[in-house]
């Protein structure tokens, strides 16, 4: 049997750190970040960090997210296998062979679908397509 897990005492700061990074970087604190180190109206001049303040908000967060999720993956052990055996209640059911009448029946009514997102595609490059060098204007 593996030793328990020492992290049992972590757990609830960890679970702390999400909710405020949650509510820092993608929730009403975000609304905090636009002003937090100049109004974003001041101008480049007065900034501190030389950029918008949400940016500089949303940049800091995205790394402490980063962190958070190192943090939460290596440390915290989440998919650590427990040593556990688990065994099946009942054996896996066998597919059947399905006969190729309902198989081209299926590949029928998939190929409508494909066909529209094909001639959505096309239709949205044609409209927003970039200008091509040759072309006359």
């Amino acid at each position: 049997m593996k030793p328990k897990s020492t992290n049992r005492a972590v757990q609830p700061a960890a679970w702390s750190a999400v909710l405020a990074g949650v509510f820092l970087a993608v929730g009403a604190g975000d609304f905090l970040g636009d002003a937090a180190f100049r109004p974003p109206t001041v101008g480049y001049d007065a900034w501190h960090v030389g950029l918008p303040s949400i940016w500089a908000w949303t940049i800091t967060f995205w790394a402490l997210g980063v962190l958070l999720i190192w943090f939460l993956s290596y440390e915290m052990e989440p998919a650590t296998a427990s040593g556990v055996e688990i065994t099946p209640l009942e054996p896996a059911p066998s597919v059947a062979f399905r006969g190729t009448k309902i198989q081209e029946q299926e590949m029928l009514r998939l190929g409508w679908p494909i066909s529209e997102i094909a001639a959505r595609t096309k239709i949205a490059t044609w409209i927003f397509g970039e200008d091509r060098k040759g072309a006359t204007q």
